[in-house]
C-alpha cells in the first residue's frame, strides 16, 4: 500500500511482515510458492503487474481486472488464478508495480494470496459460518491483530477453516492466525456489511485454510487505511473430528 507517482510502473514497497522475508522493499519467498489471487486498487490506477526475474524472461503477469476505487467496492474485482496457480520461484524478489492513468499521484493498494501447494483439499462435511466482532483501533497501513468476540461457542472438536469474509470501514484485507501454523491465509476485505464478498474467499473455493480446536479459535489481523475501531468477520468452517 502506498502512493503511486505519475511515472509508469511505480514499484510498490512491501508492508512490513513477520512471516515473509522482505529485501529491497520486495517480498522474497524462501521456497517455491503458488500465486492464487491478486488484487490492485486505486482511483487513478491504469494497470498493475507482478515482476520477478523468472516472469521477466517471458511476460510479467498483469493483474486483471483492477479496482478503480480507493477501497474495495461492493463486488470486489480480484484476479483469480486459483484454478491454474502461477509458480513464484524461491529466493526471487517479487515486485508489484502500478501505473496511473493521469499525471498525478494517488494511493494504490496491491494484495497477493499465495500458497505452498497448488491446491489444499477441503475435507468432507457441511460448511457452517460463525461471526465475530472486534473494537481494536487499527494501526494505519499495518497488519493489526484484533481481539474478536465470537457470537457462538463451538463444541469440543477439531475444525477446518474454509473461508473468510472480513468487514471494516477502511479495511483492505484480513488474515487468520492459527496455532501451530506459520502461514496466515486471508482475503480481500469489504467496507460495508451490505457488500457482496468475492465468493472465491468463501465455502472452500480456495481449499482448506487451516485447522483449529473449538476452544482455541483463530486470531485475526486487519490491514486498514485509517485507525478503524470496528471489525467484523464471517468465518466458514467444517467439523472434522
Amino acid at each position: 500500500m502506498g502512493t503511486v507517482a505519475s511515472a509508469a510502473d511505480y514499484d510498490l514497497p512491501a508492508i512490513q511482515d513477520n512471516i515473509l522475508l522482505i529485501q529491497n522493499s520486495h517480498f522474497v519467498p524462501q521456497q517455491d510458492m503458488y500465486l492464487l489471487y491478486a488484487y490492485a486498487s486505486g482511483l487513478l490506477l491504469n494497470k498493475a503487474k507482478l515482476i520477478t526475474p523468472t516472469y521477466r524472461q517471458l511476460s510479467p503477469p498483469y493483474i486483471r481486472p483492477v479496482n478503480l476505487a480507493l477501497l474495495p467496492v461492493t463486488v470486489t474485482p480480484v484476479a483469480d488464478l486459483s484454478q491454474k496457480p502461477l509458480k513464484m520461484r524461491a529466493l526471487e524478489e517479487v515486485s508489484y508495480t502500478g501505473t496511473n492513468s493521469a499525471a498525478t499521484s494517488g494511493v494504490y493498494t496491491g494484495i497477493i494470496g499465495v500458497s505452498t501447494a497448488p491446491t489444499i483439499q477441503v475435507p468432507p462435511g457441511d460448511v457452517y459460518t460463525i461471526r465475530a466482532t472486534g473494537t481494536t483501533t487499527a494501526v494505519v497501513n499495518t497488519w493489526t491483530q484484533c481481539a474478536m468476540t465470537w457470537a457462538d461457542s463451538l463444541p469440543n472438536g477439531t475444525y477446518a477453516c474454509v473461508g473468510l469474509n472480513a468487514i471494516g470501514a477502511t479495511a483492505r484485507a484480513a488474515r487468520l492466525i492459527f496455532q501451530n501454523q506459520v502461514w496466515r491465509p486471508g482475503c480481500v476485505a469489504n467496507t460495508l456489511v451490505s457488500d457482496n464478498p468475492n465468493m472465491m474467499f468463501r465455502y472452500g473455493y480456495l481449499g482448506q485454510w487451516g485447522t483449529f480446536a473449538g476452544n482455541a479459535m483463530p486470531n485475526i489481523e486487519f490491514l486498514c487505511g485509517a485507525a478503524d475501531t470496528a471489525q467484523e468477520i464471517y468465518m466458514d468452517f467444517i467439523r472434522i473430528q
